[in-house]
């Protein structure tokens, strides 16, 4: 019998089982490797996507509703993977570390597909028409008369409408792959260590790997930030300075493919080590039956009890129907539970605004990309941690029934409901962009107020009505009127002047603009004030943010030097001009700047002031502290309210209504509600792109209300769910909750983390759960 359990539990994989091995068959070093699995695929499946969704609409010109669907793509899969691989990896004899192990191989093939993307099309082109190569060059952007793109347009006729649209098949079926290797990694990883652990020692395991949950998609953002601060062709030979392009630029694509296949090697890596281990481990010994009830406890006060399942695999295939249809009935005809579902797929709809949290910065905060998803991880990872150890430590404290889970989830929600709404109004106000909040022809004098124009976006003037100027890019110029212009074709600018500037960035000095105000004035105290003065528009460091600061980033930089020129005696010297300091309602315009000769622009947005993003972020941290003890208070309040018989049933009908109408379609529709706050759309050969410019108000309006709205309707939901448990306990005289052991925690812990988006809900979601 020994020899034979010997026999059994072996280590190794194909026909290698070597005896030394057989020391690490153990439970430790599997908890070890599964929770390096969680890791890795949290990493690359929920904080890598939600740092690089942004990146991705901008690089291959996508719309936000088709972000939606890549971030659905992968429930989709964890839905039809989940099902097949559960049943097979629960039968008796299931080798489910081997099955972990494909699995993550599947989910290392999808991460590897994710970024394939970059490998498939050539270098990315700052301007349309412009060489797809290494020898890029900075583009001209200056009007010609009578310039038209029907040459370009007519040399890419035979091209598809969309030319991206095999990229976007490939993300989504990239990110259905990944949903599939995830879908069984937290119910058979579970169950596995379940059987090979004793009962006392199972709720240490479980919360170690619920920590990891935590700790990944936060590493996934951190590592997101750090490879869009590179540059996306970093690989192709091409020099983003030379291009004039800096990490804050509107036009920089960061290396959002790197971070995927870094962790495509790490997946396999920890593949290989899953493949190793055997089907069984050696039993554990419990120290005696007392300490295993106790250990089976997950609640003081609950009585431990193994619930009877509700389909027998003894039975047939139409007795196992039958039990089916009986189950389902009976969980859907209990309305308790049903309202503490519905309320639950309101809470993951909501956090389904997620993975566009980066682009809402980007839009609010003024942001670049990089920056948003290093904030991102700062504030995720100990909000979602306080906010998960929270609600464990009063269930556990206060050993809360289901009313009383009912009523803390309740006040969560309504607290996080009321953070939420403040946050709607904090924005980072909008530049001067002339034809946008500003008309053509007007200078900043005191009786011009910033906001949308009467006839909406006019980005054409008779200043520029022969240019021709294309709309396939932002590329704005800051002019010498202190106004932000589209570009330096629709400034009307004729002449462009390529100069070395800090950090060897190549910017373009325009002049002879046509549509800017030849007497530059600026607001102090609500009286307008004449600048003098050439050369350079330009703002001190500590008073710029976002790309302007980026540029600026060394403190006194030289002055700039005109290409291919360098003698310090052929340099032009910047003239300061120093502007008073008063309040007034254009707080984003510099204290001190340098300006060029009247009619003239440089190649970047004129700077803004903005400190908003510190309230935001405030908010959004204690949003998410409230919004991470939700979810284990919802497991809980369902499981108490069941019966004994449909607690497996249950749980996996409501992980399966989740997925259906929260994690699959939130994403599409909040992406649909993103693109109809859009103003202006990029264009190229009359096909539409990715949106350049949002209505501002109407995208706060929309992004926190549909939020809020879900919110609203998830307090409801748990209102008449306690008025329900309240209206049952009367009925029955005396509240006899059944009882809750580890192993339904486990299940039900499996059933959110099965799916990449329910990762962050307790995490980034619950990808998707911040505001």
């Amino acid at each position: 019998m020994a020899e034979e359990e010997d026999n059994t539990v072996k280590c190794g994989v194909a026909c290698y089982y070597p005896r030394w091995a057989r020391r690490l068959a153990n439970a430790k070093l599997f908890c070890v490797v599964w929770c390096l699995t969680i890791l890795t695929q949290t990493i690359a499946g929920a904080g890598l996507l939600t740092a690089v969704l942004s990146s991705i609409e901008t690089r291959f010109q996508l719309e936000s509703k088709d972000l939606g669907m890549i971030a659905s793509a992968a429930d989709i899969g964890s839905v039809l993977g989940l099902l097949w691989l559960s049943y097979y990896g629960g039968r008796p004899g299931a080798n489910r570390p081997k099955i972990l192990g494909i699995c993550t191989s599947i989910f290392a093939i999808g991460t590897f597909a994710f970024g394939l993307p970059h490998l498939m099309t050539p270098a990315y082109e700052v301007t349309s028409g412009g060489p797809a190569n290494g020898t890029q060059e900075m583009p001209k952007d200056v009007c010609t008369s009578n310039q038209t793109t029907s040459t370009t347009c007519a040399a890419n006729k035979g091209s598809s409408s969309s030319p991206y649209g095999g990229v976007y098949a490939v993300l989504l079926f990239a990110q259905f792959l990944q949903g599939i290797g995830i879908a069984p990694t937290y119910p058979l990883g579970t169950t596995y260590v379940d059987d090979h652990v004793t009962k006392k020692a199972l709720p240490f395991y479980l919360g170690f790997s619920y920590i990891t949950y935590g700790v990944g998609p936060s590493a996934g953002l951190f590592l997101g930030g750090y490879t869009l601060s590179r540059y996306v062709d970093m690989d192709k030979g091409v020099d983003p300075a030379a291009l004039g392009l800096s990490p804050g630029s509107p036009l920089w694509v960061g290396a959002w493919w790197l971070g995927y296949f870094v962790m495509m090697g790490t997946l396999g890596l920890v593949a290989f080590w899953l493949l190793l281990f055997p089907a069984a481990l050696k039993k554990p010994m419990e120290e005696n039956e007392n300490n295993e009830e106790d250990g089976n406890k997950m609640l003081p006060g609950t009585e431990a009890q193994e619930p009877p399942s509700t389909f027998d695999p003894a039975k047939t295939l139409k007795q196992q129907a039958k039990d089916i249809i009986l189950g389902t009935k009976k969980v859907l005809t209990n309305w308790l539970f049903m309202c503490i579902t519905m309320a639950f797929v309101c809470y993951n709809a909501s956090g389904s605004t997620g993975p566009f949290i980066p682009k809402y910065m980007e839009t609010q905060l003024g942001m670049h990309n990089a920056q948003a998803s290093y904030l991102l991880g700062l504030v995720f990872l100990p909000s979602a941690l306080f906010g998960l150890f929270a609600s464990v430590a009063i269930l556990r404290r206060f050993q809360l029934g289901p009313r009383g889970c009912l009523y803390l989830t309740t006040g969560a929600s309504v607290l996080s409901l009321v953070i939420l709404v403040p946050a709607g109004f904090i924005s980072c106000p909008r530049p001067p962009i002339a034809g946008v909040n500003i008309p053509y022809g007007h200078s900043l004098t005191a009786n011009v107020s910033l906001g949308r124009l009467p006839g909406g976006i006019a980005l054409t003037s008779p200043c520029n009505a022969d240019c021709g100027c294309p709309l396939d890019r932002y590329r704005p110029v800051c002019a010498s009127d202190g106004i932000t212009y589209f570009s330096g074709c629709h400034a009307g600018c004729r002449e462009s002047q390529s100069i070395q500037g800090p950090r060897g960035i190549k910017l373009a000095n325009y002049s002879n603009c046509g549509c800017v105000t030849s007497n530059p004035q600026s607001i102090t105290g609500g009286s307008t004030k004449q600048l003098s003065g050439t050369q350079t528009i330009m703002a001190a460091k500590e008073e710029s943010t976002g790309y302007f600061a980026s540029v600026w980033a060394t403190p006194n930089p030289e002055n700039f030097t005109p290409d291919g020129v360098t003698d310090a005696a052929n340099r032009t010297e910047a003239r300061t001009v120093t502007v008073t300091s008063e309040p007034n309602a254009y707080t984003n315009l510099p204290s001190s700047v340098q300006i060029t000769p009247s009619t003239s622009a440089f190649s970047i947005p004129c700077p803004t002031k903005c400190i908003a993003s510190r309230s935001f972020l405030a908010l959004l941290t204690l949003n998410l502290v409230c919004r991470a003890m939700i979810p284990l208070l919802l497991v809980v309040a369902s499981l108490r309210v069941l019966s004994p018989d449909t607690k497996t049933f249950g749980v996996g009908l409501q992980s399966l209504t989740t997925r259906l109408l929260a994690y699959i379609p939130a994403p599409i529709y909040i992406g649909a509600l993103i693109d109809s706050s859009c103003e202006l759309w990029s264009s190229s050969c009359g096909v539409r792109g990715a949106c350049l410019l949002y209505n501002m108000p109407l995208n706060r309006l929309l992004f926190v209300g549909v939020q809020a709205l879900l919110t609203a309707a998830s307090i409801i939901l748990l209102c008449i769910a306690i008025h329900l448990y309240n209206r049952r306990e009367a009925a029955e005289g005396k509240s006899q909750a059944p009882g809750l052991t580890t192993r339904d925690i486990a299940t039900s812990m499996g059933s959110l983390a099965s799916s990449i988006p329910s990762l962050t809900n307790v995490g980034v979601r619950n990808r998707n759960g911040y505001m």
